[in-house]
């Protein structure tokens, strides 16, 4: 999951429903310019729900709430 799908990429909407440490870097490559992304953002008990916004090829970020995801697994997931 943390690899999203390149072969259909540039998506205009990404929704990851498992808590990263980051955004995994392939995700945000693969969203296409203007494009949104709701990632929780976090250690395994913290996390903040993120979105993304990318503009001009970078992200922007909101906060908009505090929660808890089970771990994103794979190569950008927890470790």
């Amino acid at each position: 999951g943390s690899l999203g799908w390149e072969k259909e990429a540039p998506f205009d909407r990404i929704i990851v429903t498992a808590a990263a440490p980051a955004v995994p870097p392939p995700l945000a490559e693969q969203l296409a310019e203007g494009g949104l992304m709701a990632v929780p953002i976090g250690e395994h008990w913290s996390q903040v729900l993120k979105l993304f916004r990318k503009h001009n090829g970078q992200l922007t970020a909101e906060d908009i709430a505090a929660c808890t995801f089970v771990p994103l697994i794979g190569r950008y997931g927890q470790r």
